[in-house]
């Protein structure tokens, strides 16, 4: 078995944890977070969609938020006159470098730092006035998968503190299991050249997400948009040699007329699951398997893409 999948398949153990481990420090984040106006959310790469994706829950409970690349984030600090605001950082390992360059230009500025990582010792964590660890557990093969997930958690713990509703998390094990068995039972066919990942919404994120995956982890050209957008302009260079995948929603009609390649993807539909944002965390997760499968039909080594790797130290 690959690391990669055995990764995978470690979900339902550590995404009901990361919740647990986020809302423990309910009480340090609504403080830290209950007088702040500027409220920027920051990351790289998966990080990066993890930051949407907590903006977005956190616009659900109005408060407003601005997620940037962390890069981005630096090169804008330098030049603006914000001060005294907030920052949360999500970096996998704490320890990537654009994230780190950010937290310490925010510094600079009075910023204050909540940072949400994997592990609980690290270089980010260490300049932060709260770190909130989800500790989905060290991760063997390049592309993030419970690592991210366990961000997602977090995100939604964090969301669930700032609105006083903690949910019982037990029972989403077996959700997660179900969906995972379903998406490794489930075979396409792999002969596509790019690929396409459409959502609306939170499922945006998946989308997002779904594409990186695939683009890191199998090499093939990939990207992903809000539903309704890849209408403008984008949807000229669909031909039958594009994956079309639609996560939470029918794939649009017009879309139909170019390609006959397309994935549905919606855990509702594969276990009744009807929290929308349970939904859309666990949508990503037919999404890495897809990776993996595509991977593997290529003759690719899933747990290691020729041109990356990953951030440890």
């Amino acid at each position: 078995m690959y690391n990669l999948e055995d990764e995978i398949k470690s979900q339902y153990k550590t995404m009901p944890e990361s919740y647990k481990r986020t809302v423990s420090k309910c009480i340090d984040v609504k403080n830290l977070m209950g007088s702040e106006k500027n409220i920027f959310i920051i990351g790289s790469g998966s990080s990066h969609n993890s930051s949407i994706f907590l903006s977005m829950l956190l616009d659900l409970a109005g408060i407003i938020t601005k997620p940037l690349q962390a890069s981005l984030f630096n090169e804008m600090i330098d030049k603006s006159n914000y001060r005294d605001g907030l920052i949360i950082a999500f970096s996998q390992s704490g320890e990537s470098r654009d994230v780190i360059n950010a937290a310490v230009s925010a510094r600079k500025k009075d910023f204050k730092i909540i940072s949400i990582t994997n592990g609980i010792n690290n270089s980010l964590s260490r300049i932060s006035d709260i770190n909130i660890s989800y500790s989905a557990g060290a991760e063997l093969a390049v592309t993030a998968t419970k690592s991210f997930t366990g961000s997602m958690m977090a995100a939604f713990g964090i969301y669930s503190c700032i609105i006083d509703d903690i949910i019982n998390i037990d029972g989403i094990s077996g959700d997660i299991i179900n969906i995972m068995e379903k998406a490794f039972k489930t075979n396409y066919d792999y002969d596509f050249k790019r690929a396409v990942f459409l959502g609306s919404g939170l499922f945006t994120v998946d989308a997002l997400e779904g594409a990186l995956k695939l683009r890191e982890t199998a090499g093939i050209d990939s990207e992903g948009f809000p539903a309704m957008e890849y209408e403008h302009g984008y949807m000229e260079t669909i031909d039958n040699d594009t994956l079309i995948v639609s996560i939470g929603i029918k794939p649009p009609e017009k879309i139909k007329k170019y390609t006959s390649r397309f994935i549905v993807i919606d855990p509702g539909l594969m276990t009744g699951l009807n929290d929308e944002i349970m939904r859309a965390i666990t949508c990503i997760i037919p999404l890495q398997v897809l990776a993996l499968k595509a991977a593997l039909a290529r003759g690719i080594d899933p747990d290691h893409p020729q041109k990356l790797s990953k951030v440890v130290k």
